[in-house]
C-alpha cells in the first residue's frame, strides 16, 4: 500500500482487494520443454491459458480461476494441495481451515497406524507431515503448523517453488501468489501471472453500466441467474453454489452434475466422483471403480440411474426423469413445476394437465 513502498526496481502489483505485492516489472517467458517428438510444450507450472503451446505429456491444464490456468500433474500426490485438482487414487482431499491436502483415506482423522509411522525411531519427535498435535514436536528443524483445532502437521519452514503457501512463507527468491480464497503458490517474481483485481462483491454493474455476471466457478449461491453466457448455477451444498458448464467434461468432478455425452460418472472414493470414458482404451478405469453413482438434485434419473439419498426421482415422460427434493406438505408448487391438482399450486397459478401431443 501507500505506506509500504517497494524497493528500487520493483513495482507494486495488486493481487486482490486486500493484498498487493512487490514484483519484478518484466514477465519471464513461460517454462518450455520438448515432448518425445521434439515439439515445444509447456512444463509444469506453465501458463496454459495465455500460451500457444500445450502442456507436456503427463501434465494437464488446470483452471485456477476464470482468468488463469496452469500446467499441473493430473492428480495431486499425498500431502499436496487439492484445491484445484483431484487426488491420486487411494487418497482423499481433506479441507483444513485455510487449505486442502491429499491424505490417505485411512489416515484421515489421525487414528490409524500411518500417523504413528511418522514418529522418529526413538519415538521422541515427528518426521515431515507427521501429526504434532500431541506436543512431541518435530524432528530436523521442521515446524509444527496448526491446521485446525484438532490437528497440526510437521512441515518445512519455507515452501518450495510450486508448493502451496497458504500456511507457510516461500523460500528466498520466491513470492507467494494468491489465486483465490483457497489456493496460493510460491512462484519466481519474474514468473508471476497477471491476476486482475476481484470485482466488488456488492456491485451489480460494470463501469460501462452493463450487468455483472459470474464467470466459471463464480459464486452464484444467492443469485442463481447470475452466471455468464452458457454457464449454469450448480448447488454444491446448503451454503455454496457455483457457476459451471452445463455438463462435466472428462476427468472433471461429477458428484454435483451430469457428465457430458459419451462419459460416465465413476466414484473414485467416498468423497470424489469423476467423468471417465468407458470406451477409451487409454482411459485406465479400474475394476474397483464404481459406476453406480447416485444422481444429485436436478440430475437425470432416467433408466437405471438412481437419485442420492433424500431425493425423489420425478417422472416427466418416457425419455426423462429428474431427481428432486421431496416437497414439504405446507409448500406450494411454483410456476412451471409439476403438479397433480390446482390446490397444490401457489396463489395465482393453476395446474395444467398436458397430453402426449403437448409435450
Amino acid at each position: 500500500d501507500s505506506n509500504k513502498p517497494c524497493c528500487e526496481g520493483l513495482e507494486c502489483r495488486e493481487i486482490d482487494d486486500n493484498y498487493s505485492q512487490c514484483l519484478v516489472p518484466s514477465t519471464a517467458s513461460p517454462p518450455l520443454s520438448t515432448d518425445k517428438d521434439g515439439d515445444l510444450c509447456l512444463a509444469e507450472h506453465g501458463d496454459c491459458m495465455n500460451s500457444s503451446e500445450a502442456c507436456c505429456s503427463g501434465l494437464k491444464c488446470i483452471l485456477l480461476n476464470e482468468n488463469f490456468a496452469q500446467c499441473r500433474k493430473e492428480y495431486a500426490a499425498e500431502y499436496e494441495g487439492c484445491a484445484v485438482q483431484p487426488c491420486m487414487e487411494g487418497l482423499t482431499c481433506v479441507d483444513y481451515d485455510n487449505f486442502s491436502q491429499c491424505r490417505k483415506v485411512s489416515d484421515v482423522g489421525g487414528t490409524n497406524d500411518d500417523a504413528e509411522s511418522l514418529l522418529s525411531a526413538d519415538g521422541t519427535c515427528h518426521e515431515k507431515w507427521g501429526d504434532c498435535h500431541d506436543g512431541k514436536g518435530c524432528c530436523n528443524d521442521l515446524l509444527c503448523i496448526k491446521l485446525n483445532e484438532f490437528q497440526s502437521q510437521c512441515m518445512e519452514e519455507f515452501a518450495k517453488e510450486g508448493e502451496d503457501c497458504t500456511q507457510l512463507g516461500c523460500r528466498s527468491g520466491l513470492v507467494c501468489v494468491k489465486y483465490n480464497d483457497y489456493f496460493a503458490q510460491c512462484r519466481k517474481p519474474s514468473d508471476v501471472p497477471e491476476l486482475p483485481s476481484e470485482k466488488d462483491p456488492d456491485s451489480d454493474r460494470e463501469p460501462d453500466g452493463s450487468d455483472v455476471c459470474e464467470g466459471l466457478f463464480g459464486n452464484c449461491h444467492d443469485y442463481p441467474d447470475s452466471c455468464c453466457d452458457d454457464l449454469v448455477c450448480i448447488q454444491l451444498n446448503d451454503f455454496f453454489s457455483q457457476c459451471r458448464n452445463h455438463c462435466a467434461e472428462k476427468y472433471h468432478e461429477c458428484k454435483h452434475q451430469d457428465c457430458c455425452d459419451g462419459l460416465e460418472c465413476y466414484q473414485r472414493d467416498e468423497h470424489y466422483s469423476q467423468c471417465r470414458d468407458p470406451n477409451d482404451p487409454d482411459d485406465d478405469i479400474d475394476d474397483d471403480d464404481n459406476k453406480d453413482v447416485c444422481r444429485p438434485i436436478w440430475g437425470e434419473c432416467t433408466g437405471d440411474k438412481t437419485c442420492c439419498e433424500g431425493l425423489n426421482c420425478v417422472y416427466f415422460d418416457d425419455d426423462y426423469s429428474q431427481c428432486q427434493a421431496p416437497s414439504d406438505p405446507d409448500d406450494c408448487v411454483v410456476e412451471f413445476h409439476e403438479c397433480s391438482d390446482s390446490s397444490e399450486c401457489c396463489s395465482g397459478l393453476s395446474c395444467v394437465n398436458y397430453g402426449p401431443d403437448d409435450i
